[in-house]
């Protein structure tokens, strides 16, 4: 199961490697690329969080979720990720994978299109580790065959 080495204490190690990106559990280094991304994304970002605090930037702010972040991974109910370009190892955006339940159905919930950042190719690059875009859903359902299986 992908999300069992997050039982440990030693999560903060964890990388999971796929095509051209990467993805980790955020560190309190993160915070510079992390600030300008979310800074340069604020518009976008708007539409999911109308309202910002006035620190939503700073590094007590980041420093405060990284920690939920680490609580949160370790009672094993939601995993949040930094997504970073293999190539040159940049910022390119952040996804959770939230609402984690285990038993007979072991699942979760995740919107990799959210935080993608500024860069409008973001998208597919967040979508790759956990499915499609509900963009690039649609296209397969309509467009692509989905709807004949």
């Amino acid at each position: 199961m992908l999300l069992a080495p997050f039982r440990s204490n030693q999560w903060g190690s964890l990388r999971i490697e796929r095509g051209r990106i990467y993805l980790r559990p955020p560190r309190q280094k993160d915070w510079r690329a992390w600030a300008k991304l979310r800074s340069e994304s604020r518009d976008f970002l708007t539409r999911w969080e109308p309202t910002w605090p006035y620190d939503a930037l700073t590094r007590g702010a980041f420093r405060r979720r990284v920690a939920a972040y680490t609580q949160e991974m370790r009672q094993g109910g939601s995993y949040s990720f930094l997504i970073f370009a293999r190539a040159n190892d940049r910022l390119i955006g952040g996804v959770t994978l939230s609402n984690v339940r285990r038993g007979v159905a072991q699942m979760g919930h995740s919107a990799s299109f959210f935080w993608a950042g500024k860069v409008k190719a973001s998208p597919f690059f967040t979508a790759v580790p956990f499915g499609l875009t509900p963009d690039g859903h649609n296209a397969w359902i309509y467009q692509g065959g989905g709807q004949e299986l």
